[in-house]
């Protein structure tokens, strides 16, 4: 048997192994599941084995290829570089499907498991806020690090970016005046939803009927329902006749 057949039956046999490792793992990552981690109290340990599962045989078998290609030396030595390029996109990719899975199902445990549970609703309004801004950040860093592996200058990008995002943020500052407002008024609590307070600045007052990220609205003695932007409650004077709560 001529060597090249020598080293084209070992590139498939690795591939084989490969594969059947990674099919072993998904069936090692059900027992884990089942077996261990499903006495926990918690389902945290579930939400990471479920992130893991296809990045974990996905790498297997692109690293079974990676392999079985160096025994092959049939293939020209220009495309060695090209190929090196190409597997650390694709193991990126794979590090970046897994957190990508990873972050989305945290957040799911987070709300379901923690959130749901605790008194203030900070957490429940801004937890997909917070899932975006993760996700947009981590897939704005993969696409800057492939772009710059291939040689790509990315300075222009990133400072495009930084500049549009300087515009968006001009544009909605009033809007971005709001939100923040909103997210010092649920951490501070000077009034919480249900308690009666004036703005005096406004001449309005009646009972809070929800605290929002953009907006406050409040129903009126008259049974009207107002909606005062949080950057005006942020400015003002409140009174809350609820705190303390002399009954």
């Amino acid at each position: 048997m001529s060597p090249q057949l020598q080293e084209i039956g070992l590139a498939v046999l690795i591939l084989v192994v490969a594969w059947l490792l990674s099919r072993l793992s998904k069936w090692i990552v059900k027992f884990i599941s089942t077996k261990v981690i499903g006495r926990t109290r918690t389902h945290l340990d579930d939400v990471i084995v479920d992130a893991a599962d296809f990045p974990l045989r996905a790498a297997i078998i692109i690293g079974g290829m990676e392999l079985a290609l160096s025994q092959v030396s049939l293939i020209p030595a220009g495309w060695n570089g090209s190929i090196d390029d190409l597997l650390f996109v694709v193991y990126f990719l794979i590090v970046y499907i897994f957190l990508y899975r990873l972050i989305g199902g945290l957040v799911v445990w987070y709300g379901r498991e923690v959130a749901s549970k605790t008194e203030t609703e900070l957490d429940d309004r801004y937890l997909d806020l917070f899932r975006r801004v993760v996700l947009l950040v981590l897939s704005i860093v993969v696409i800057v690090t492939v772009l710059g592996r291939y040689g790509v200058e990315v300075s222009a990008l990133v400072t495009t970016l930084g500049i549009g995002s300087l515009a968006v943020a001009l544009a909605a500052q009033e809007t971005l005046g709001d939100m923040i407002t909103g997210f010092t008024i649920m951490v501070d609590q000077p009034f919480k939803v249900g308690d009666r307070v004036e703005l005096l600045d406004i001449n309005t007052w009646g009972d809070v009927v929800d605290i929002g990220l953009r907006s406050t609205r409040i129903r009126t003695r008259d049974n009207r329902m107002v909606s005062v932007p949080n950057s005006v409650i942020g400015k003002g004077l409140v009174v809350n006749y609820s705190d303390p709560n002399t009954v």
